[in-house]
């Protein structure tokens, strides 16, 4: 094997790992953004700042590596994604 394969093999196995462990971190932060949704819905009255609540908590739940390498942009649509599926259960909520 020469230093290419090597370098190439290490880079593969990097983002493989990556991958897996931001799979498992985006399935353990669901629920986390789901109590964050909730707390802030009954807690805040504007929209912009219920949803910078629950991104700048769910930034501040990641720990060092993976603050830096995921953007906030990512963890906006992570959060919206997440907003928009439950958003159905928390209007009859609110109704009732």
């Amino acid at each position: 094997m020469d230093i290419m394969q090597i370098i190439l093999l290490a880079v593969i196995v990097i983002i493989t790992v990556f991958l897996i462990i931001w799979k498992i971190y985006k399935d353990g932060l669901r629920k986390t953004v789901i109590d964050l949704i909730v707390r802030v819905e009954e807690t805040l009255e504007d929209n912009e700042e219920k949803f910078n609540t629950v991104v700048m908590g769910i930034l501040s739940k990641l720990p060092f590596p993976f603050n830096v390498f995921i953007t906030t942009s990512s963890i906006e649509k992570f959060v919206q994604k997440i907003f928009d599926e439950v958003k159905v259960a928390l209007d009859y909520t609110k109704k009732q």
